[in-house]
């Protein structure tokens, strides 16, 4: 059985998001973040991907993207998930030890305004909902901390990922609201 071709079409927002296999821990220390984060920013210089939004969290990753062109999710995170498995066998003396992530990356379209916002409120509060901080801004592989921390203080992020410019109108209130858990309404959309 042959899997359906992804929608995969230029000027649109996608959600995107992998896990290693078996939902097992691939980024222990900061340096593991850190290779993660690098690979990612060369993804991005090689295929000049627009990043909306990231969060990297322990075994899985959360990537929103504005495509240029027809097929740019599916060569940009191909390469994403290749390159990061050959470095992360490499650094750790692991190559020929098998896959890192569980499968083919899954990738959402969004709909609308409202989703996307939504989506970035999403990717950018996953630390707080997995528990790993209380304050949001505390968890320093995400887009949400790279815009509010790093670019605020004129401090060199721990890779030199580019942030598409916002692509909704950045409420006062955002901060406030990523602390707020999501209503049965928002996790519909």
């Amino acid at each position: 059985m042959t899997r359906q071709p992804r929608i995969d079409i230029a000027d649109r927002y996608y959600h995107y998001i992998n896990r290693a296999n078996a939902r097992l821990k691939i980024n222990f220390v900061e340096k593991d973040f850190a290779l993660f984060m690098n690979v990612l920013s060369d993804a991005q210089e090689m295929f000049d991907t627009d990043i909306v939004a990231y969060v990297v969290m322990n075994n899985h990753f959360h990537i929103v993207i504005k495509t240029r062109y027809d097929k740019e999710l599916s060569h940009f995170m191909k390469w994403l998930t290749v390159v990061h498995t050959q470095r992360c066998h490499k650094d750790n003396n692991t190559t020929g030890t098998g896959h890192l992530y569980q499968g083919r990356f899954k990738s959402f379209l969004i709909k609308d305004q409202k989703h996307l916002e939504t989506v970035i409120r999403y990717v950018e509060r996953n630390p707080l909902t997995a528990g790993f901080v209380d304050n949001v801004l505390d968890w320093k592989y995400s887009s949400l901390h790279q815009r509010y921390i790093m670019n605020s203080y004129n401090s060199k992020n721990i890779a030199n990922i580019r942030l598409y410019d916002w692509p909704c109108e950045d409420p006062a209130c955002y901060l406030d609201n990523l602390i707020k858990p999501f209503s049965n309404k928002e996790m519909e959309i």
